[in-house]
């Protein structure tokens, strides 16, 4: 269990140990890719963070790549805004990911493949809303683009000119 207090700018968590939390005490920005990394093979790991964007980068905040199950809670986590291709959260674990908060398609419109989460593998539970992007040119940002394993959305499920969920 781990937790801090102030900004931080640059560099990444990994977490590569199962069966631990972390809290993050103030907004969740990345400034680079894979801000946090998931990447245990057993077990789980809970993070806590109250917010998750990515402006400006072609990468995605959070990325869950190892086998253990991972749990994050937040309040939003938004496509990003800056470049093409970016990710709040971006899924390739065959574990299960338990997501409490919105997932939003990016808020910029003339951003493409945008998505609050992009899930390859596993399975996803989301317990919160779920919004395609607001924005006429966001028909390529979805708040979820799943090509495998089963989602679950216990929430609201709204859209905007594009398309709200993607996938299998």
């Amino acid at each position: 269990t781990g937790s801090g207090a102030g900004n931080l700018s640059g560099g990444t968590f990994n977490f590569n140990t199962p069966n631990v939390s972390a809290s993050v005490g103030a907004g969740l920005t990345a400034g680079a890719t894979n801000l946090i990394t998931v990447t245990a093979t057993t077990g789980t790991v809970n993070i806590s963070a109250p917010n998750a964007t990515v402006p400006g980068v072609s990468a995605q905040a959070i990325l869950h790549s190892g086998a253990c199950d991972f749990i994050i809670t937040g309040s939003s986590f938004s496509g990003g805004t800056g470049t093409d291709g970016t990710f709040a959260i971006n899924k390739s674990s065959t574990g299960t990911i338990t997501i409490r908060g919105t997932l939003n398609g990016t808020l910029a419109g003339s951003r493409t493949n945008c998505h609050g989460l992009s899930a390859t593998a596993g399975n996803t539970i989301v317990i919160g809303n779920v919004n395609g992007s607001p924005n006429t040119g966001g028909n390529t940002n979805f708040g979820i683009n799943q090509t495998a394993g089963s989602l679950t959305v216990i929430g609201n499920v709204s859209g905007g000119p594009g398309t709200i969920v993607t996938g299998k």
